[in-house]
C-alpha cells in the first residue's frame, strides 16, 4: 500500500498535486518502510541471537535434541514482541543504567553509567 505525502500547501490552501513535478516535497511513503524489520515475527537481531545461542549449545553438548529449544524460546520472544514491539529494545537500553551511581565516574564506564544529560562520560 502506498500513500502520498506532501508538507506544502498551495496559495489556495489546497494540497499540491503529487504528480506535479514542480512540487519537490511530494514523496511516496510505503507502509513497509515505517514498520520494523521482523524475521519470523521477532526483531532480526533477537532472532539471529536466539538461533546462534541454541546452535552453540547444541554443538557444545553434541546433542541435536537441544535444537528443539527454539520451539520454546521463539514463541516467548514472539509473544513479547507482539504485545509491545519496543519492549526488548527498551529493556536492553536501560539495563546498562544502574540503581546506584559511583560518585566519580570512569570515562569508559558501561554499567551503572549516569543517564544522558547528567554528565555521562565526563570526568567529575
Amino acid at each position: 500500500m502506498e500513500t502520498l505525502r506532501s508538507s506544502g500547501h498551495g496559495a489556495s490552501g489546497e494540497p499540491p498535486d503529487p504528480q506535479d513535478p514542480a512540487d519537490p516535497l511530494a514523496t511516496r511513503v510505503r507502509k513497509t518502510m515505517l514498520e520494523p524489520f521482523l524475521l519470523f515475527g521477532i526483531d532480526r537481531k533477537w532472532c539471529i541471537a536466539e538461533c546462534a545461542i541454541v546452535i552453540t549449545f547444541a554443538a557444545g553438548l553434541r546433542n541435536g535434541w537441544v535444537l528443539l529449544a527454539v520451539l520454546v524460546t521463539h514463541p516467548v520472544l514472539w509473544l513479547a514482541v507482539r504485545r509491545d514491539p519496543d519492549q526488548i529494545r527498551c529493556y536492553t537500553k536501560y539495563s546498562r543504567q544502574g540503581d546506584y551511581y559511583e560518585p566519580r565516574q570512569l570515562l569508559r564506564q558501561k554499567i551503572n553509567a549516569r543517564p544522558k544529560g547528567f554528565a555521562r562520560g565526563m570526568p567529575c
